[in-house]
């Protein structure tokens, strides 16, 4: 009982040492936003001198007149919304697609491109893809870069890779006979998608969506 009660003190001290570490970047955020910007050159870890300094730092990022925050906010929000509505529309589409083609080469090669995708690291397309999108823009007239269009297009390329991996391997475990009933009954392709398989979707959906909204 003795060691049993030893390891499990130690286990807590290590417990609250690795949060306390963990933690010390947020409390820097908070003690610092309470902070001129004199006073965290001076001492970026020490206590603020007046709490309500803090107050006064949000109104003057909020009224910035070189920094428009609410129309920031405005844009990350209609990117992220729009992002993740269409890539988990055509993710799933496509996943239920492969997977129920898995024995046929096309679909293996495909899924196999998308997997392959997910290792290729923002840095080395991050050029290339601004050209083409000039490219793009010249050729269609269609502006893709500095526009939403351009910014949504590119995460639906990046997200749909990790999406579709992550969708294939739950739509393999829905029973096939589903579908055949569906269409025994005379629902079409469309209908068998958005009527059987899409509810039942729902709980990979949440982590397609949960993983894609962090780092959109």
């Amino acid at each position: 009982m003795k060691a049993q009660k030893s390891r499990n003190f130690i286990g807590s001290i290590i417990g609250f040492i690795i949060a306390f570490f963990i933690l010390c970047p947020f409390f820097l955020v908070v003690i610092n936003s309470a902070k001129t910007s004199a006073d965290i050159v001076i001492s970026p870890i020490s206590l603020p001198k007046n709490w309500g300094q803090m107050f006064a730092n949000f109104k003057g990022v909020i009224n910035n007149d070189n920094f428009s925050y609410w129309s920031s906010f405005k844009s990350s929000l209609i990117i992220t919304v729009v992002s993740l509505i269409l890539l988990t529309l055509f993710s799933s589409m496509a996943a239920w697609i492969l997977s129920r083609h898995h024995k046929e080469g096309w679909s293996n090669f495909i899924f196999m491109m998308f997997v392959a995708a997910m290792v290729i690291p923002f840095q080395v397309v991050m050029l290339p893809i601004l050209t083409v999108f000039k490219n793009i823009g010249s050729f269609t007239g269609i502006q893709m870069l500095s526009s939403y269009k351009g910014v949504i297009f590119a995460y639906l390329g990046f997200g749909g890779s990790m999406s579709i991996f992550v969708l294939h391997g739950f739509i393999k475990g829905i029973p096939k006979e589903l579908e055949e009933a569906a269409w025994i009954d005379g629902c079409s392709p469309e209908g068998t998608f958005f009527r059987i398989i899409m509810p039942l979707l729902r709980p990979v959906q949440m982590t397609v969506l949960i993983l894609n909204g962090l780092w959109i």
